[in-house]
């Protein structure tokens, strides 16, 4: 009905991503060492836009394999979607911290520039 068994376990952790706390960040729990040493580095150990930029993801570079270019209202559809299951995964992993999670286009000229962030909100 829905599809392959195989499509839903490869997707499942983009609609329920694994995260984890490290050096008072929250980052996917694949992250790198050395790119995160490097970000700490060059941003002065602003650990906010570290986790922005080492958690965002491009909407359109999630499906590349498409031979179909997603419209931009497919593209806000499952950003949208996407944001809310984060979020709400994240809010239920981490409840002690304030977590935040972003989408937003930086160009909606660019179909391929709509972006997902997470990021913990120190404000």
């Amino acid at each position: 009905m829905f599809g392959r068994r195989r499509d839903a376990l490869m997707l499942t952790p983009l609609f329920w991503p694994v995260f984890k706390e490290h050096d008072g960040c929250l980052l996917w729990a694949d992250f790198s060492l050395d790119s995160y040493e490097s970000w700490m580095e060059s941003t002065g150990r602003n650990r906010t836009t570290v986790e922005s930029v080492m958690n965002h993801r491009h909407v359109t570079d999630l499906f590349l394999n498409d031979p179909e270019e997603a419209t931009q209202e497919q593209v806000e559809f499952l950003g949208s979607v996407l944001r809310e299951m984060w979020e709400a995964k994240l809010r239920r992993d981490f409840p002690h911290l304030p977590v935040q999670v972003d989408f937003h286009w930086q160009d909606r000229e660019a179909s391929d520039d709509a972006q997902l962030y997470v990021y913990l909100n120190r404000a």
